[in-house]
């Protein structure tokens, strides 16, 4: 069952066929295509760290209530941003997803197991989260991935009003969510790659022998919130909106691999040397080592998102399905959370 848990949400993300990579690659287009894709993702790394503690009721309850469960969920990159990266190395979504990505944009996945506690004295409750995936569990993707993965996150709501015959449950709240990861591809980029970097003399061309292709992402927000909801007999109607700032938020991409000089792109090839790194990295712009190049984005500020769903409850097991909408960049997110609550 892990197992099958996993690869569905790594195939979401990541179930797209990759070709080969041309022989030769402008720098110019490399910085672009993965600036405006690391852009995207950092700026919509706080909406995806809010996957996971969105109950559907608005305030469960003073102790003994409870609740456990599991929640899996996606959120939206738009497709706009994510496109001439993938272009550029040969990234097919259409052929498994068609006109997915186009009109929704490119998932990015989220998943914990969570609880929730009412408090005592006064009306509140608090929950935690945690999703996790080890890079050794690449035992569990296809051979030429590796996967890691961190969602952790808790929260404070509470209660203004309980739910009743007259009034819907009302509740605020506030929360912290951090979340990182790193997805790599090996193997696929079809042998040696060189890359242009239009600098004259021995740094006009660089040489990646075979080389990985890297996405990482990490991400600290503070998130505020307020939620109305209304138990009716099986079902429990919710809505509400929320604030997150991000303390930071970053997401890059690149190449990973041994990294030569030379002035000619049929080489002589020659090891990097520290001077020759700086020089790469201030003219440039990017982030380069004897063993990779990447480009890395930073967004830090406050987003705004709408939230709401319903929850099918049978006797103690919710079913929650739930929907938010970034406010400032269009863009969506899904999730489902299955749990016990008293």
């Amino acid at each position: 069952m892990k197992r099958l848990v996993y690869m569905v949400f790594i195939l979401i993300m990541f179930g797209f066929t990759l070709s080969p990579l041309m022989a030769q690659i402008n720098y110019s287009d490399f910085e672009n295509d993965f600036q405006a894709f690391s852009d995207a993702i950092a700026s919509s790394l706080p909406f995806n760290a809010a996957v996971g503690l969105q109950w559907s009721d608005a305030y469960i309850g003073n102790f003994p209530h409870f609740g456990v469960g599991a929640t899996l969920g996606a959120t939206f990159i738009p497709w706009d941003a994510a496109k001439d990266v993938a272009n550029e190395f040969g990234i097919d979504f259409s052929s498994l997803y068609p006109g997915l990505v186009e009109n929704l944009g490119m998932p990015l996945p989220a998943w914990c197991v969570e609880g929730r506690i009412g408090g005592l004295g006064f009306p509140f409750d608090i929950g935690v989260k945690i999703g996790y995936l080890p890079k050794d569990a690449a035992v569990l993707l296809p051979k030429d991935m590796t996967f890691d993965y961190l969602l952790v996150g808790a929260d404070f709501r509470y209660g203004i009003l309980e739910d009743s015959v007259a009034t819907p449950a009302l509740s605020v709240g506030v929360g912290v969510n951090y979340m990182s990861g790193t997805v790599t591809y090996k193997g696929v980029t079809g042998g040696n790659q060189i890359i242009n970097t239009g600098i004259a003399g021995t740094l006009n061309y660089l040489r990646l022998t075979d080389p990985d292709v890297t996405f990482f992402w990490r991400a600290l927000s503070i998130d505020v919130k307020a939620q109305l909801s209304k138990n009716l007999l099986f079902i429990t109607p919710y809505i509400g909106a929320a604030a997150s700032y991000s303390v930071y938020a970053e997401a890059g991409g690149g190449l990973s691999s041994s990294v030569q000089h030379s002035d000619n792109s049929g080489g002589p090839w020659t090891d990097l040397d520290s001077t020759q790194i700086s020089q790469l990295e201030s003219t440039l712009g990017a982030d380069v080592s004897g063993t990779d190049i990447t480009v890395t984005s930073a967004a830090n500020g406050w987003g705004l998102r709408a939230f709401g769903g319903v929850a099918f409850n049978l006797l103690i097991i919710k079913i929650d399905l739930h929907a938010m909408y970034n406010i400032l960049n269009s863009a969506l997110g899904f999730s489902v959370n299955v749990r016990a609550q008293l």
